[in-house]
């Protein structure tokens, strides 16, 4: 199996920065209703019922696609799928600035969630193969990190704007300048691409041996290594002092 991935460290750094930047702003975007929710609701613009279901039908919406979004992944380059994102988002934002209906506000935060299918896997098949090889590993937890640091940034938007539509604004105008940036670095990162070659479990090395159950595993994991030394120690000691407390 051949994979494309860049070999230059320098350059895969960049590549992971331009990823890390696309999912703080992603994520932003995608809690960008839920911080302008109390907004919204002070405004009168809509009732705390229906902010709720525009919030979460985003995500009822967004969970399924994902599913495409990883097949899709695998088939098209992931620069394309996570243009194809950004630019939908950027859309989506800017069509809520200019709207005041409940029901144009719930079509257009569907259409926002399943247009963003491909974002996610896109990024994490970048981070965890097409990046230099050491940096694969740190990269897919530092990329799972920006998650956090984009709803922490949208609700800090939020509290600084003083309207709910300067706070959608905010978000496309930061959406539309990071994909201008991902369109233009994406050339220089495509033309350094090179292949490496993956090695496949062969069919009849694991024909023989028999499933295992999830939680058989789930049960005969080790977790001690997860705790502090002398953990468990301090533990049995807090509870044991704490019965007698009771008593």
């Amino acid at each position: 199996m051949k994979n494309k991935y860049i070999e230059n460290e320098r350059l895969s750094l960049f590549l992971f920065l331009a990823a890390a930047i696309v999912q703080i702003l992603i994520a932003m975007t995608k809690n960008c209703f839920s911080a302008a929710m109390v907004l919204l609701v002070e405004e009168q613009i809509l009732t705390k019922t229906q902010t709720g279901t525009i919030s979460a039908l985003f995500y009822l919406v967004y969970a399924p696609f994902q599913i495409v979004g990883g097949f899709a992944s695998d088939r098209f380059s992931p620069f394309t799928l996570v243009s194809v994102g950004l630019f939908g988002s950027m859309v989506a934002n800017t069509a809520i600035y200019f709207s005041q209906s409940y029901t144009s506000m719930l079509i257009i935060s569907a259409i926002n969630g399943a247009i963003q299918f491909g974002v996610w896997p896109s990024l994490f098949k970048i981070c965890s193969s097409m990046l230099a090889p050491s940096h694969r590993q740190k990269a897919v937890f530092y990329i799972s990190v920006c998650y956090i640091l984009g709803s922490v940034a949208s609700f800090l938007v939020a509290g600084m704007v003083s309207t709910w539509k300067s706070n959608f604004s905010v978000s496309a105008v930061a959406i539309g300048l990071c994909l201008i940036a991902w369109v233009i670095s994406g050339k220089t990162f495509k033309r350094n691409l090179k292949e490496e070659t993956i090695e496949m479990v062969k069919q009849e090395s694991i024909q023989g041996e028999k499933p295992h159950s999830f939680l058989k595993l789930l049960f005969q994991a080790d977790f001690s290594s997860c705790f502090p030394e002398h953990f468990w120690h301090r533990f049995s000691l807090w509870v044991f002092s704490r019965s007698f407390q009771v008593c």
